[in-house]
């Protein structure tokens, strides 16, 4: 049973405060916290960056799950629409779910009551509102890990200077990071996972100081939010609290059944028990199944033939130990970096090698837990050692408090390195396992203080931070302007334009690789990530991602018409032509509906095949229709604002002028779209 340490409570009074004495418990626990809060708040400032840079407040295909999951909770069900989850809708009994926990839909309740107005645009807003309370959780959690090894002597300038730039690095020199780089409910899924994680871990430490039930009862909430946002993060903290609760039980027993016990343990089985079955409960509502999920109902699964193969041969599940081996070797490999000419120079390394020959669902391009955070696997390394070795107080003090949450931690990996999906963002899954016994090794170096060991500890900080920074920063921003799954043009662009100007304001060869070809030839078959394709005289701009070409800009002459119009003009029941194209089989066009609720549906026709979009709300005024037919890529995509109301890939029609449709019933003003990054590239 977990030894108790006296914990004086952080509202005590702080005599000396004033005459100049040594601050007492609620000056040093204030100083302490403040100092992490400042390193960690200035270490969200590349966040921030990255957020704006992937527009901000911008509607997001892949950013708009919550949204709709809000809606539906207040309506009471559990259901969504299953055009607003894309490929991520599990139709079970012909009805949509969402296999995302609740969590960060919880968070948008009061938005949701209000308006639709923003879903699909608060995803950037929700990573930065993790981030920031990431950094407030490790604040308090660094003071108890602190105050498990140094007890009540007040924290010197160089220890408060310590645990700020590990609040800074943890923020900006961490896979956190990588979180930040799309607004994409993936992201912020695990962002909550650990913020809420690392804030039930610093509960758990609070109620281990002095069995406060009000300490316990916000361990178990936080744990059960954690939970319901990311599983395989979230389950550490309710673990935990199973350990204690186990340990509280075998030490009962141990003791005789007519021994007295120091605490009841009725509360502590329900903290534990509360985040299961909520999970379950949820699980249960929407899958049928209390912890599974039903894959193959998941609409990826319906119409890939890659991933139909993959269940087919795993018999359902996306989970299994077979994966380990090579998840494992991923996440640890030192080489899991690569060198790149152009800016950011540098980018992920080749494929993960499949160990066994197992096969996988997905390997994405993905770093390592050494690469990207190397300082804080030397921190954890170093305190998991002297926890075990328990040589000092502080030290027996700390193993006595981390056991549980820390075991926890591990205990949770498994579901990480059990899936057969490999991918960077994973990679934050292990912040809490590692900073908890970070945070204890950051403690017990800074509890002896000296003149040597304070400058070795300053020069770590600053190679930590300028190793650890610009890694995480060049990933994020590669992922951001080139592989991420919901990376748009005008992203691509801004990231080619950085690369032309760091050629030009730096010597030797920085420009990316550029192949150029005809208005009418097709694009080459196949390509390396970050190279370049200029069509015609810059009438369209591609980029390759390592797996196919991207748009990165199109112009008039290769198929692309921004106008701008009343959308509402046909009024409510009627149907007019807006867009036009081709002849005869070839024909194309975009076709507005206005139902007689006042909203639009844009169908698109090509041929004899027919497209319809979801119902949108229209605006009173103008608005901007930018509708782009790429014969190139096979695909067809309308846009409505930053709205992709509908889209396709059966585009094959000749690569002749769009224009407006003479019978639309409203004045049109034609946009022209030029291209910027492509004509800077030069010859």
């Amino acid at each position: 049973m977990p030894t108790e340490e006296p914990e004086p409570p952080d509202e005590a009074p702080s005599p000396g405060a004033v005459d100049g004495s040594p601050p007492g418990p609620t000056n040093g626990a204030r100083r302490f916290r403040l100092a992490c809060l400042a390193g960690g708040l200035v270490g969200l400032l590349p966040h921030l960056a990255l957020l704006t840079g992937g527009g901000f407040s911008e509607r997001n295909l892949l950013g708009g799950f919550y949204d709709a999951q809000a809606h539906s909770l207040l309506d009471l069900r559990w259901d969504v629409p299953a055009e607003a989850l894309s490929v991520e809708a599990f139709v079970v009994h012909g009805k949509a779910y969402t296999y995302f926990g609740p969590t960060p839909a919880l968070l948008r309740l009061p938005v949701a009551a209000l308006t639709d107005r923003f879903d699909g645009r608060l995803t950037a807003a929700s990573l930065l509102l993790a981030a920031i309370v990431t950094v407030v959780a490790l604040a308090d959690l660094a003071w108890r890990v602190r105050r498990l090894v140094a007890g009540e002597r007040p924290a010197g300038g160089g220890e408060l200077l310590g645990f700020a730039a590990f609040s800074f690095l943890l923020a900006a020199g961490s896979s956190l990071l990588f979180l930040s780089s799309a607004p994409v409910v993936y992201h912020e899924a695990i962002a909550w996972g650990v913020a809420l994680a690392l804030g039930a871990d610093a509960a758990l430490l609070a109620y281990l100081a002095r069995r406060r039930p009000s300490a316990l009862a916000a361990a178990s909430v936080l744990a059960t939010l954690a939970v319901l946002a990311r599983p395989s993060v979230g389950l550490g903290p309710v673990l935990a609290l199973g350990f204690l609760l186990a340990a509280d039980l075998l030490g009962v027993v141990r003791a005789g059944r007519g021994s007295a016990r120091p605490h009841p343990l009725g509360p502590l089985a329900v903290a534990a028990v509360v985040p299961v079955v909520l999970y379950a409960a949820v699980n249960l509502a929407k899958f049928d199944s209390v912890f599974g999920v039903p894959w193959r109902a998941q609409a990826l699964s319906q119409f890939d033939p890659a991933r139909q193969a993959f269940l087919r041969d795993s018999g359902g599940s996306l989970f299994g130990p077979e994966y380990a081996p090579t998840t494992l070797l991923q996440y640890v490999r030192p080489d899991a970096l690569s060198l790149n000419r152009s800016f950011p120079w540098l980018d992920f390394p080749g494929p993960a090698d499949r160990l066994f020959d197992v096969p996988f669902d997905v390997i994405d391009r993905c770093s390592s837990l050494v690469v990207t955070m190397p300082w804080l696997v030397l921190l954890a390394v170093a305190g998991t050692v002297a926890l075990v070795a328990r040589r000092s107080p502080g030290a027996r003090r700390a193993a006595a408090a981390l056991w549980a949450p820390g075991l926890g931690a591990l205990a949770a990996t498994p579901v990480t390195v059990g899936i057969a999906y490999i991918a960077s963002r994973y990679l934050a899954d292990f912040v809490p396992l590692l900073v908890l016994p970070a945070l204890a090794g950051l403690a017990l170096l800074l509890d002896r203080p000296g003149p040597g060991r304070r400058r070795v500890l300053v020069l770590g900080a600053i190679v930590a931070t300028a190793v650890a920074v610009p890694i995480n920063a060049a990933l994020a921003l590669q992922y951001q302007g080139l592989y991420g799954p919901a990376t748009r043009e005008e992203q691509r662009a801004r990231l080619v334009r950085w690369q032309t100007r760091a050629d030009e304001l730096l010597p030797g060869d920085q420009s990316p690789t550029v192949f150029r070809v005809g208005r009418d030839e097709p694009l080459p078959t196949g390509g390396r990530a970050g190279e370049l394709l200029v069509v015609g005289s810059c009438a369209a701009l591609y980029q390759h991602d390592g797996a196919a070409w991207r748009p990165v800009e199109q112009t008039e002459e290769a198929g692309r018409l921004r106008v701008r119009t009343r959308l509402g003009a046909p009024g409510p029941g009627a149907a007019a032509e807006l867009l036009a194209g081709g002849n005869g089989g070839d024909r194309r066009s975009l076709t507005i509906e206005i139902r007689e609720d006042g909203r639009a549906v844009f169908v698109l026709r090509i041929g004899d095949r027919t497209k319809r979009g979801a119902p949108v709300e229209v605006p009173s005024g103008d608005d901007v229709v930018d509708a782009v037919f790429d014969r190139r890529l096979n695909s067809v995509a309308v846009w409505v604002d930053d709205r992709v109301v509908v889209g396709d890939t059966f585009y094959g029609a000749p690569d002749d002028e769009l224009r407006v449709a003479s019978s639309w019933p409203a004045p049109v003003t034609r946009l022209p779209y030029d291209a910027p990054a492509c004509q800077g590239l030069g010859d």
